[in-house]
């Protein structure tokens, strides 16, 4: 594996940046030319939250995918969109996609939106106007079998997962080893085994990650997919590609 660790992320976030409305245009345009049903949740000053669905006739399995929470982390929308035009998805399973939850916060290339928050810490009692939209969505939708958040660890040095299956995470894990190098060591106070971190998603926390609110609210097996962003963005992107491909394949 020719993989370059580039060490250029001192404090935060260093590598690639990317024009979200330029990706997010692409999505749609790919979406549209597969047949993919295009939804928008109004949020306020202009700004959307694209919904992309894929619903086949006679499925029984329903899959959530999102990516685009933190500003900084820009794989994941940028893997969504290339795997709209792959346009490989599974036959038999419906899929709910969400290529950028902080469409402000990718535009001005923070963690945070434009207010500051950190819309990842918003799930509990929703106060931003993002969340509360994405919120209000979800409730009208069906439970979910799998979620899928697209993330990425600027402090990392590999690829890891939250997953609240460690049999499904370890297998996701053995895929995409074989295209980037996987996190040994702690992440965000946790012990990685081997790229996996056991997700306990328990009550206990002052707030809410997204992850926490499909498990619990939307009763779907979930997994954080959490990319070191520390490598060239292209690299990241064919790390989350195997990752989300591999968890659908084996739903």
């Amino acid at each position: 594996m020719n993989i370059e660790h580039l060490k250029l992320n001192k404090g935060s976030y260093f590598g690639e940046r990317i024009d979200i409305d330029d990706v997010l245009s692409s999505c749609l345009k790919n979406a549209k030319k597969h047949g993919w049903k295009v939804e928008k949740i109004a949020i306020n000053k202009g700004f959307e939250i694209i919904v992309l669905k894929h619903i086949v006739s006679g499925a029984a399995k329903n899959v959530y995918i999102s990516s685009g929470i933190h500003g900084d982390e820009p794989a994941g929308p940028v893997s969504i969109n290339k795997l709209l035009e792959k346009n490989q998805w599974p036959s038999d399973v419906n899929i709910y996609l969400l290529p950028c939850l902080n469409p402000t916060g990718c535009k001005l290339h923070t963690r945070e939106n434009e207010d500051g928050v950190d819309l990842n810490r918003d799930y509990l009692n929703p106060t931003s106007k993002e969340v509360k939209a994405h919120t209000n969505w979800l409730e009208k939708q069906v439970d979910f079998d799998m979620s899928i958040c697209v993330h990425e660890d600027w402090e990392a040095e590999g690829f890891y997962i939250y997953g609240s299956n460690k049999i499904i995470a370890r297998k996701i894990i053995k895929e995409v080893e074989k295209v980037f190098p996987i996190e040994q060591n702690s992440a965000d106070e946790r012990l990685v085994k081997k790229g996996v971190v056991s997700a306990s998603y328990k009550h206990k926390l002052p707030f809410w990650p997204e992850a926490f609110y499909l498990h619990i609210k939307k009763k779907s097996m979930n997994f954080t997919l959490e990319t070191s962003s520390d490598y060239m963005l292209e690299d990241r992107v064919k790390a989350h590609m195997k990752a989300i491909e591999t968890a659908l394949g084996l739903l």
